[in-house]
């Protein structure tokens, strides 16, 4: 019992100790663990608003039908140098400033980009444009060619201006049927 009485002291004077004090300075930070795996993809999230208005494009596109030009319709038919007029009412002179414009001639069921020289050099066919109308312009060596042109059907089109230059066309211009093919357009 002799040592029971110490041991007893010992116990209820540790318990009424105050374990209350000033906070001692903060320990030195422990290392990083390794990072987990990560875990499955979620559900797909729902749709987004509607985006602005895009830049112009194709949709601008401003192309005649095919608009035939008779004999008649040439002036100055018997000399080297015949012109004829297609009216383009859609042709403005901001259109020229910043556009292309585009003009095939159908001749004998093929179609030609303009400016165009025919084989062999007996002539050429180009055209000139001011606001409303495009002058076509058709050249002869009366030497080499038994007749002048004559009926043949044109085609225009215009192509705003709208987005930068790129190095590269989009499409190979003097090719009728690409052009017809990328503008969505009809015969």
């Amino acid at each position: 019992m002799k040592k029971l009485i110490p041991m007893l002291f010992v116990v209820l004077l540790a318990s009424a100790c105050s374990k209350e004090g000033p906070q001692g300075p903060a320990g030195t930070a422990g290392t990083n663990g390794t990072n987990g795996t990560n875990g499955a993809p979620g559900a797909q999230g729902p749709a987004g608003p509607q985006g602005p208005q895009g830049n112009a494009g194709t949709a601008n596109v401003i192309y005649s039908g095919w608009i035939k030009k008779t004999n008649a319709d040439w002036v100055n038919v018997n000399t080297t140098a015949s012109t004829t007029v297609v009216a383009a009412p859609a042709l403005t002179a901001n259109l020229l400033g910043n556009g292309t414009v585009l003009v095939y001639m159908r001749y004998n069921l093929v179609v030609y980009p303009l400016a165009h020289t025919f084989n062999a050099n007996i002539g050429s066919v180009d055209f000139s444009v001011v606001p409303g109308q495009i002058t076509v312009r058709n050249f002869i060596d009366f030497v080499k060619l038994v007749k002048p042109l004559g009926d043949a059907d044109f085609r225009y089109m215009l192509i705003p201006g709208g987005t930068q230059a790129r190095a590269e066309a989009p499409v190979d211009y003097k090719d009728y049927e690409a052009v017809k093919a990328y503008y969505n357009l009809p015969e």
